[in-house]
């Protein structure tokens, strides 16, 4: 018998996965209580929000979902085209059984266990689409039941007298994501010049890269880990210093309507 096909209700390209975008029912914090955010570039400190919905929404929504409008457009894919979004964990991810069971399902972990099941539906070489329209609302629990989970993240957030959320910003984006468009020009080719210059511009091992090549069935898979290997590299790091959030969804709302 012919399987299913799964299609997302915006799109005509075979997918495997459907992540929708994540809302988080908050409860606004004591009126008495300010969350501060700090901007260095103005040396000064400013009140920007009030409650944890409207502190989320400026780091998630703004930051995230703009980043996500910037990789769609620098490196598009078929099945995951404008509009989209960044949300990626399990509150609102429907997966394919035979992907479920191909990936080895959901690992055992105290915490982010959905998030490196996302990961592991990249690094397989699957389809994932994140649809923009169906919204999912989580809890707001602050008494999580995994220590260091989300609701215990929201509970720091809410006991801090002073949150500062700092992002990578545009400069660093584009630069990843012209080292992306390099591992999609090694896929595509099978050059080796491609994987020398973006070991060049990431500052990663051309032998590490190499290995990722063999061991990573697409260019996504491969791009994923190095996201996550820049994001711990201190070289990078060093030429990327990370900035406030504030001024980073400014500059990235410039630069994506100019």
């Amino acid at each position: 018998m012919e399987k299913h096909k799964y299609f997302d209700e915006n799109s005509m390209a075979v997918i495997d996965a459907i992540a929708n975008s994540i809302a988080i029912g908050m409860k606004p914090a004591d009126p008495e209580t300010k969350i501060i955010v700090t901007i260095p570039a103005h040396n000064e400190e400013k009140v920007i929000v009030t409650c944890l919905e409207s502190l989320f929404n400026q780091y998630s929504v703004f930051n995230q979902n703009l980043v996500a409008r910037l990789k769609a457009t620098f490196v598009p894919e078929e099945w995951d085209f404008a509009p989209n979004h960044a949300d990626n964990s399990g509150p609102s991810l429907a997966v394919r059984a035979d992907v479920y069971e191909a990936v080895g399902g959901m690992r055992p972990l105290g915490f982010c266990e959905d998030i490196a099941f996302y990961d592991s539906i990249i690094y397989g070489g699957f389809k994932v689409r994140h649809c923009p329209e169906t919204i999912v609302t989580t809890s707001s629990r602050q008494d999580p039941r995994a220590p260091w989970g989300f609701g215990a993240e929201l509970k720091t957030w809410n006991d801090e007298s002073s949150i500062i959320f700092e992002v990578e910003g545009l400069k660093a984006l584009l630069e990843r994501l012209k080292i992306y468009n390099l591992v999609e020009a090694l896929y595509l080719t099978k050059t080796q010049k491609f994987l020398e210059r973006a070991s060049f511009k990431s500052g990663l091992d051309k032998d590490q890269l190499t290995d990722y090549f063999l061991k990573y069935p697409t260019f996504n898979a491969m791009n994923l880990k190095i996201e996550k290997d820049l994001d711990e590299l201190a070289s990078w790091r060093e030429r990327f210093p990370k900035q406030n959030v504030c001024l980073a969804v400014q500059d990235l709302e410039d630069f994506l309507t100019n």
